[in-house]
């Protein structure tokens, strides 16, 4: 995690990313293979409206 004196790494069961307006995968990209699941949702899979990103969260949070 990003702070004001610098990099900070935290324990963590679950993280969830929300950033930007436009579909950007790379962060996926880049740890889809690090050994835990991750899973794309929302605009970062495809751009889309709110409730698009509801029920992807929401199938996501059945099957943790």
């Amino acid at each position: 995690m990003k702070t004001a004196d610098g990099l900070k790494d935290i324990e963590a069961d679950t993280v969830i990313t929300a950033v930007g307006y436009n579909s950007d995968n790379k962060l996926y990209e880049q740890i889809k293979d690090c050994g835990i699941p991750v899973h794309l949702i929302g605009d970062a899979k495809q751009v889309s409206n709110f409730m698009g990103v509801i029920w992807d969260a929401y199938e996501i949070a059945m099957n943790i």
